[in-house]
């Protein structure tokens, strides 16, 4: 049944693209002469986003305002909420998690997980920056128990997310040191991520730098072809001042640019060159 959702939405998106009457210059001629339905300002929205995101919003924002109770169920409707709502508190979010079930009957249970597992990350992005930390464990606690290991890697990044930023150096050097022999072990990408954020977060902080270098090193260790991982492990090489083990490392990456764009290679150059020079 879902498979057959996302065909359908697959096919129907690239009608639409082929469509003249949908292409970016018919939809803003609409738009000008003043046509406001609703799905003339969705395409429109959309369109704008590659071109203009402030224009964009505005324009999904007129949407939003518009849009009555009864669109939202629609396709235009459930269009809107994936492109514009990122808060189960705002109108749109809160009749999307209201009537969460009549959407993933009308389309497809996998896309409404999505959503609904965007805005509950959203809010517990907002319970960090809070620090409210009775708040942020008890709506996190279902994601650290799911059987699921893709809800225990969020539950992971947000709880390391939230001892960095509150500065619990000890739990977050706990919950890494379980993470690299729990769900995270051969998630590659997801060490690679931490490692880079709490690198970012940690200044100088010793302890964090060396969570950063053992994350950072099992994920090259995991997938050393991968240019992010490489440069990743490279840096916290770096910042341990590990020199020849950067070195050998930021040499990878450099290789691995060489298929990327050039400000990627210029990133990698740098990178080399510093290393070089420690």
């Amino acid at each position: 049944m879902n498979d057959e959702h996302f065909m359908r939405q697959a096919l129907a998106e690239a009608r639409k693209a082929l469509d003249p009457k949908r292409s970016f210059t018919a939809l803003e001629k609409k738009f000008n002469d003043g046509n406001r339905s609703n799905e003339v300002l969705l395409e429109y929205a959309i369109a704008l986003q590659h071109f203009n995101r402030q224009k964009a919003d505005s324009v999904g924002q007129l949407l939003i305002a518009q849009l009555k109770d009864q669109d939202l169920l629609t396709e235009t409707g459930w269009r809107t909420i994936q492109q514009f709502t990122w808060s189960e508190t705002d109108r749109l979010g809160a009749y999307f998690v209201q009537h969460r079930d009549a959407y993933a009957q009308k389309f497809g249970e996998e896309p409404v997980k999505k959503m609904h597992e965007r805005l509950i990350s959203s809010a517990l992005y907002g319970l960090i920056r809070k620090k409210d930390s009775t708040a942020f464990f008890t709506r996190l606690a279902p994601w650290k128990q799911s059987p699921e290991q893709e809800l225990q890697k969020k539950a992971f990044q947000l709880e390391a997310e939230y001892y960095l930023t509150s500065g619990n150096i000890a739990g977050f050097v706990k919950l890494t040191d379980s993470a690299l022999e729990g769900p995270m072990k051969n998630d590659d990408m997801g060490l690679s991520f931490i490692a880079r954020r709490s690198s970012y977060i940690a200044g100088k902080n010793k302890p964090v730098l060396e969570q950063a270098y053992k994350m950072a090193k099992r994920a090259a260790e995991i997938n050393p072809e991968e240019y992010s991982n490489q440069s990743t492990y490279a840096k916290a090489c770096q910042d341990m001042g590990y020199k020849e083990e950067a070195l050998k490392a930021a040499e990878k990456t450099y290789q691995l640019a060489l298929k990327e764009t050039s400000k990627i290679q210029g990133l990698a150059q740098k990178l080399l060159d510093e290393i070089k020079a420690m």
